[in-house]
């Protein structure tokens, strides 16, 4: 089963120079804790909630003064759409990762993979157990 069958396709994104309180404000409107961040059809980085708590609230920044920008997480760990479900639990697995942004063969986003969405495919679920269980308790990856 390839990733593009799992994914969450309805991706919201933000734009480098939107603040912290704007993007709080998206996030609460969609649902969501994270955010590709764009700049002129680029993906440059994401921004999730935990950015906004520990980059902005428990720092003490003004959230109408803090931009997306100076808070946003620039290293991405992405996955192709075309690459296995197998290929985004192990990345998730290694790196410890709740979600990954989803690129096409372009290099565009196009999803979210998430253990949510893994949880929700029957061939998956257990699986994505294991994997959130590892994520949430710090358990060292099975070998």
């Amino acid at each position: 089963m390839h990733v593009s069958q799992v994914m969450h396709t309805e991706v919201i994104k933000i734009c480098p120079e939107a603040t912290a309180h704007e993007a709080a404000q998206c996030m609460k409107e969609h649902n969501v804790g994270l955010l590709p961040v764009l700049d002129g059809g680029e993906t440059v980085g994401v921004l999730t909630d935990r950015d906004i708590a520990l980059r902005v609230v428990a720092d003490g920044r003004d959230p109408q003064q803090t931009t997306v920008r100076d808070i946003m997480t620039q290293h991405l760990d992405t996955v192709s759409d075309y690459q296995s479900v197998e290929d985004a639990v192990d990345m998730l697995r290694r790196k410890k990762l709740h979600r990954v942004l989803v690129l096409d063969r372009d290099n565009y986003v196009v999803g979210i993979v998430s253990l949510s969405d893994l949880a929700a495919c029957p061939a998956e679920r257990t699986v994505a157990g294991e994997v959130l269980d590892e994520v949430a308790h710090h358990r060292p990856t099975p070998r």
